[in-house]
């Protein structure tokens, strides 16, 4: 499937830093594809859902699957691309839209649990603007547009958030994605520091972001000559705090880099993929632990070693059972020869 170099789901990462679209064609994505799998794996079950009436095993999908069927929508686009006309480069995939002509509804849904916030959100505008965009002019003027995130898993909030918003008073968000999407489409876009840098995939190699990041830091090292007062100490604190972040942003970077570099066979100085052991579980089925007298926690035995303390021989245990390693992690395996490694003949 081609990627559309200005996604609608990226953003709220390419209106904060025009250069995020070209860093991210210019690297690969180096992190751990888990979270983006269960999440790709719970929108086809709600879309499945949807189209087939397929009942979902998630929970977090059910409960989305109730919210939207509260909706005073009769039929739903499921997952059908659009581009926007106006923006070259940018298409993509909402979840839902539903639309009568009046009421425009975009109902995005989020598996993770980080907190999505509704309101001004750069990816539901940017899918509003996608259907606005065939709408005669003098029809806009009516529209009402519901832009809703359905994030069942979330920590701190409801589980469906909706902003409501008359297409007219869309125009400002929608000005700011056009403007900012000129800027990612030149060939030298500025590059500016924020949250998106955590999700960049070229933060390890991003000048203005280390340029930042020295400036803080050298900034909030310089010595006083007294105490700071309250407002000082309250804006160098924000400086420090600003430089940890984006410290954070190059750290995450420059790990995947190296762990990539690894496992595909290069030396680097100084660290090395390292596995430890993970928890002893039992390799055979419960059934034929069970079968030994071994207590139970319905529907499952005890763990190995909670056997081993009740009695069952530790020979017995150690063929029933195995202690898988975890992920490879990062390790520093020689501090020594990383400042060998740096410093200069």
């Amino acid at each position: 499937m081609t990627h559309a170099f200005l996604p609608p789901s990226g953003a709220a990462n390419w209106v904060a830093c025009p250069a995020w679209a070209r860093m991210n064609q210019q690297f690969p994505d180096l992190g751990d594809p888990t979270a983006a799998e269960e999440g790709t794996q719970a929108h086809a079950a709600l879309a499945a859902a949807l189209t087939t009436g397929a009942v979902p095993a998630d929970d977090a999908v059910n409960e989305a699957l109730a919210y939207i069927s509260t909706l005073p929508v009769k039929q739903w686009d499921v997952e059908k691309t659009r581009h926007w006309r106006r923006v070259p480069e940018n298409f993509g995939t909402p979840d839902l839209v539903g639309w009568d002509g009046v009421h425009l509804y975009v109902v995005d849904y989020k598996h993770g649990h980080g907190y999505v916030e509704h309101e001004n959100n750069h990816q539901l505008v940017n899918y509003a603007a996608m259907v606005l965009e065939d709408v005669p002019a003098e029809f806009k003027a009516r529209v009402i547009c519901h832009l809703i995130i359905v994030q069942p898993r979330c920590y701190k909030a409801e589980a469906a958030r909706e902003w409501v918003v008359s297409a007219t008073d869309l125009r400002g968000p929608i000005n700011i994605l056009t403007n900012q999407a000129g800027l990612a489409l030149q060939e030298n876009p500025p590059a500016r520091t924020g949250p998106q840098c955590l999700h960049c995939n070229g933060r390890h190699a991003c000048a203005t972001l280390r340029n930042a990041t020295s400036a803080a830091i050298d900034f909030s090292g310089v010595a006083r000559a007294s105490v700071p007062t309250e407002a000082e100490a309250g804006a160098e604190l924000r400086l420090v705090r600003e430089a940890l972040d984006r410290l954070k942003a190059i750290e995450s970077g420059l790990t995947e880099q190296v762990a990539h570099h690894i496992k595909s066979g290069a030396r680097v100085p100084g660290w090395s993929l390292q596995a430890k052991p993970g928890r002893e579980d039992w390799k055979v089925p419960p059934e034929s632990v069970l079968a030994l007298g071994v207590p139970a926690k319905p529907p499952v035995p005890v763990t190995p070693n909670q056997a081993r303390k009740a009695g069952l021989p530790a020979e017995i245990v150690a063929l029933m059972s195995e202690r898988k390693n975890t992920a490879p992690e990062l390790v520093r395996s020689n501090p020594k020869e990383i400042f060998k490694w740096l410093t200069p003949l």
